[in-house]
């Protein structure tokens, strides 16, 4: 009996590891296309004075420009063609997306440039079109009802620097119809709570349940930061029909006529009193968000954080929010006026991009247009404390002199540590020579400790430069080697205090110099020092960006 028992749990556990491992090509990581000008774009963005100032001493936030990606599952059109749905916010903006499987056999498959079929906000859905040769596995929708505490399962590709991670894990449903948290979705009546873990990168997923041995779509999860929620199939579905539906005239380019509407629509825009600075983000190109978007930003940020929120907006979609705040600062400037054909003209340029009209320019965005002397100079003189993000997680090689504060043979000090955010540790290597002879023969001896060491650090930076004061204890051993030869090995106390200067001028590696005082106890013998020393910082937070 035990023995059938035994059995029949491994063939549950097998058949369950199989079905987990049968989604594997069915899920899949997806990310908006970005163009290389955009990148080089934030890229230098993230460098300025005044934006470091602005939005990261501020905000508290430790990484900018992160590989913003999501997950997505694939679903099939009534006329057979295939689609990868995710959330909208990963392709926000955006005309192409990448996405990437996992196969069986551990390989990636990466499909680049595909574009996007169709997107909705009040959902928060969208769809990015597949090639007609992709072939995976498909799964049908849950007609049922669902129920609490029933069996969920999801499963997803997370990014690595190398392959893609993938998971799969079960957990249960625990309010069906919980009230819809996402108030940026408004057709989203109710939503699904759940017990599975979500994170930033859990946008996508799939939730599924399990069924006469197979999985059906429940739903998709959605990020949250304090709950598990996913988006009923219900609204799943009536955003498939709604995009299928109008098939023929989402596939095709914006035509000429199309692309002239822009303008009369944009302006229309601006005389609806029930509209928004948010309803013009549309029209506005990534040149235009490229040119002045910096300086509008610096001009119009408060104002624009009143009505957005600035640090989850910013963090998730930097283009987004940058165009917003170019949208508000057009907002700002035409809304007054009564637009006619003349104004429309003189006020606002428009540039066909890839077969959509956008504004480009606009007359009064010319003060907004920083030289590339003004560009490339360090800005304003700036102060702050805390690191950038890029240096709050390092690794340092530090050597330099020990000089005795009363006169003497000079000695050396090395060390390897790695520091995160305000507390550091590491080993340590001094060479001194000290009154206390180990010989009878002998006045005074070199002392070789080697031990651990931990500080804790009070960063700031002004202008360029990282300043670190810092507090370091030492624990170690002198003159190791005197064990074999049948001396006494002595303990090894010290403390230093010092400071730290470090030019960021680059993002990962950067050379600094200190300062610092060591206080050093041997026994009952204490020495006091000075020490001159520099090394070189590896920062380890990294970015796409």
């Amino acid at each position: 009996m035990k023995k059938h028992f035994f059995f029949v749990l491994l063939f549950a556990l097998l058949g369950f590891c199989l079905g987990a491992e049968s989604l594997r090509n069915y899920v899949c990581c997806v990310r908006a296309d970005e163009s290389d000008e955009n990148i080089q774009f934030l890229r230098k963005l993230k460098q300025n004075e005044d934006f470091y100032k602005l939005y990261l001493k501020n905000s508290g936030l430790r990484i900018f420009f992160e590989n913003l990606n999501a997950n997505g599952f694939v679903v099939r059109a009534p006329n057979g063609k295939k689609y990868v749905l995710t959330i909208e916010r990963a392709v926000k903006n955006s005309r192409l997306a990448d996405v990437s499987f996992l196969q069986e056999d551990n390989s990636v498959l990466s499909l680049t440039n595909l574009p996007v079929f169709k997107s909705d906000e009040d959902t928060g859905l969208s769809l990015v079109e597949l090639p007609d040769d992709f072939d995976c596995k498909l799964l049908d929708f849950f007609e049922g009802k669902a129920e609490e505490g029933e069996n969920v399962y999801t499963a997803s590709v997370f990014p690595n620097q190398k392959t893609p991670d993938y998971f799969f894990q079960s957990g249960f449903l625990r309010n069906p119809f919980a009230p819809n948290v996402l108030t940026d979705f408004p057709k989203i009546t109710f939503l699904y709570l759940h017990s599975l873990t979500t994170n930033s990168l859990s946008d996508g997923q799939p939730l599924l349940v399990k069924t006469g041995g197979s999985y059906k779509i429940l739903g998709i999860n959605i990020k949250n930061d304090k709950k598990s929620y996913a988006i009923p199939g219900k609204f799943i579905k009536e955003f498939l029909e709604k995009a299928f539906k109008d098939d023929s005239e989402s596939q095709s380019a914006p035509t000429e006529n199309q692309s002239c509407k822009a303008p009369e629509e944009f302006f229309a825009t601006l005389k609806n009193p029930a509209a928004s600075f948010t309803d013009i983000s549309k029209f506005i190109s990534d040149e235009f968000v490229r040119n002045y978007g910096k300086q509008i930003l610096f001009t119009y940020h408060k104002k624009i954080d009143e009505k957005t929120n600035k640090l989850k907006s910013f963090e998730e979609d930097p283009m987004g929010y940058l165009r917003a705040t170019c949208a508000f600062a057009l907002w700002s400037e035409l809304k007054g006026g009564t637009p006619n054909a003349k104004t429309s003209a003189e006020s606002v340029c428009w540039k066909n991009f890839d077969g959509a009209l956008k504004i480009c320019d606009a007359k009064f965005s010319k003060k907004f247009r920083t030289s590339p002397k003004e560009d490339s100079k360090s800005n304003e003189f700036s102060f702050g404390f805390g690191y950038s993000p890029y240096d709050e997680s390092a690794f340092r090689i530090e050597g330099g002199s020990v000089k005795p504060t009363e006169g003497g043979t000079k000695g050396f000090d090395a060390s390897l540590g790695f520091d995160i955010f305000c507390i550091g540790a590491g080993i340590f290597f001094e060479r001194e020579k000290v009154d206390l002879p180990v010989k009878s023969s002998e006045e005074c001896t070199w002392m070789n400790s080697v031990g651990l060491s931990a500080r804790f650090l009070f960063p700031f930076y002004i202008w360029r430069l990282s300043c670190t004061p810092f507090v370091e204890g030492r624990l170690g051993i002198s003159n190791l080697t005197d064990i074999f030869g049948g001396e006494t090995t002595r303990l090894y106390f010290a403390d230093r205090v010092g400071l730290e200067v470090m030019p960021r001028f680059f993002e990962h590696v950067n050379p600094f110099v200190s300062v610092s005082a060591l206080h050093s106890t041997y026994n009952a013998k204490h020495t006091y020092n000075v020490e001159f020393s520099a090394g070189i910082r590896f920062c380890l937070a990294t970015s796409d960006w």
